[in-house]
């Protein structure tokens, strides 16, 4: 429940037990929103209200002045900043969204804008951008993971209307773990990133790659082992025809039973692999319940593990960075893949 004490204040209260409870209106996934604005944005509406959502009202750094999907916004500074001292830029001009190689050509070669964001572009062409010396590439890792989900259901339209897809059905062949497995095993991740991915992309063996501390110690998958998959596959029954080959908690919980789509949820739910054990689910719910910081990593390190290392309904494959460029003129720039990109917008400024 959310309280309005005063103009300044509000008051929180959870249902339960909250023991990471900085996530609620403190950053750039759960904003404070204008009660006048979004009131016609409940429920069902919230999807009609592009408007209210591409032109916000609030006491942030700036105010959008125009936004073309997948191309550019337009910013100038709020006057209602909640630091009348800030922001320091009064215009700012952002690119990116749609075609990577045009805004880092645009930002990289040209100048022409402030800053382009999601510049995943092939390392070598990333470089001779920046090598035109209008702007700067910047990266920086979070928890955004490259990596195979496994649908542990069976998807076959033959199956009855509102059982495909759901846990009555398991997949014909990818519950059989061996074959995650094999997968596993069988793929390059260095040649991922060396190709792919650059100073964007590192290999991993881990769903949660970060904060450090909760990492699941687990590099198994870091040699390619095509011979060891081969074998694999040959125990399990199949042909091999041409095998050449943030906090944590609301991140893990995402892979619980009840967050699975089937019927009754209108097929709606984040756990796309309809994965689901009750072992997962209850040390997800002592996750939520646990203050010690020690046995958090631990819980969250054993949740990984029970989703790759010991099932491989997920295989990761690179632990990809959030990569941007500025120009040179735009100084302050710092990249937090925990937050917006914008979290820290009103300290930026300009020179010449």
């Amino acid at each position: 429940m959310v309280e309005a004490l005063d103009d300044f204040t509000i008051k929180i209260t959870f249902n339960e037990v909250m023991t990471n409870p900085y996530a609620p209106l403190v950053g750039g996934q759960s904003p404070v929103l204008q009660a006048a604005q979004f009131a016609d944005c409940l429920g069902a509406k919230a999807q009609e209200c592009s408007a209210q959502n591409f032109n916000p009202i609030g006491t942030g750094p700036f105010k959008v002045m125009e936004f073309r999907t997948n191309d550019v916004i337009q910013l100038k500074a709020n006057p209602n900043d909640r630091d009348p001292a800030q922001p320091a830029l009064a215009t700012m001009t952002f690119k990116g969204g749609g075609d990577a190689d045009a805004a880092g050509r645009a930002d990289l070669e040209t100048g022409a804008f402030d800053y382009a964001w999601n510049l995943l572009l092939a390392p070598s062409v990333l470089a001779g951008m920046a090598a035109a010396g209008k702007g700067v590439p910047v990266s920086a890792f979070g928890t955004l993971v490259e990596r195979i989900e496994m649908n542990m259901t069976n998807p076959s339209p033959n199956l009855p209307e509102g059982e495909r897809s759901t846990a009555k059905h398991p997949h014909p062949h990818l519950s059989d773990v061996r074959l995650h497995k094999a997968l596993f095993m069988a793929i390059d991740r260095n040649i991922l990133v060396e190709v792919g991915y650059g100073q964007a992309g590192r290999p991993t063996c881990n769903l949660v790659p970060a904060p450090t501390n909760c990492a699941s110690p687990n590099t198994d998958c870091m040699v390619q082992d095509i011979e060891g998959a081969k074998a694999l596959l040959n125990e399990a029954g199949w042909v091999d025809r041409n095998f050449d080959g943030t906090d944590p908690q609301s991140y893990l919980a995402v892979y619980t039973c009840d967050k699975a789509p089937r019927l009754e949820t209108q097929w709606q739910g984040e756990n796309i692999n309809r994965f689901c054990d009750p072992a997962y689910d209850a040390l997800v719910a002592e996750l939520g319940r646990t203050g010690d910081i020690a046995k958090r990593r631990e819980i969250a390190i054993r949740l990984t593990e029970m989703l790759t290392k010991d099932t491989h309904t997920i295989v990761p494959l690179v632990d990809r960075g959030r990569i941007l460029a500025h120009s040179n003129s735009l100084v302050g720039v710092i990249l937090n893949t925990w937050d917006s990109e914008l979290w820290h917008a009103s300290d930026w400024c300009r020179i010449k």
